[in-house]
C-alpha cells in the first residue's frame, strides 16, 4: 500500500537535512475507502527533532542518489552517508 518503507531517508527539494520516514498514515472513511496516504517523518533542526507529514511525491522527489556516498548538511554543517551505502572503512 505505502510505497516508501519506514527507514527510507530523503531530502525534500528546497529544504538541507536529511527526513526519515518513521511512520505511515492513512485517512480512512466509514466505508473503509483509503482517501488519503501521508507519511510521518523527522528531522534535525537546531538540535531538535522536528516532525512532519510528507507526501508521497516529496519523497520520491527527494531519494538520495546512487553515486554520492556523502553529503554536507547546510543547516547543521555535519557529513552523513547517503543511505544504501556502506562503509568500509
Amino acid at each position: 500500500m505505502f510505497k516508501h518503507p519506514i527507514g527510507t531517508k530523503f531530502i525534500p527539494i528546497g529544504r538541507d537535512c536529511e527526513y526519515t520516514v518513521i511512520d505511515h498514515l492513512s485517512t480512512v472513511t466509514t466505508s473503509g475507502e483509503v482517501i488519503k496516504r501521508q507519511y510521518l517523518c523527522e528531522h534535525i533542526f537546531c538540535k531538535q527533532k522536528i516532525k512532519s507529514t510528507e507526501c508521497e511525491t516529496t519523497i520520491s522527489r527527494g531519494l538520495f542518489p546512487s553515486d554520492k556516498t556523502v553529503f554536507q548538511c547546510k543547516v547543521c554543517n555535519t557529513e552523513a552517508a547517503w543511505p544504501g551505502v556502506i562503509n568500509e572503512s
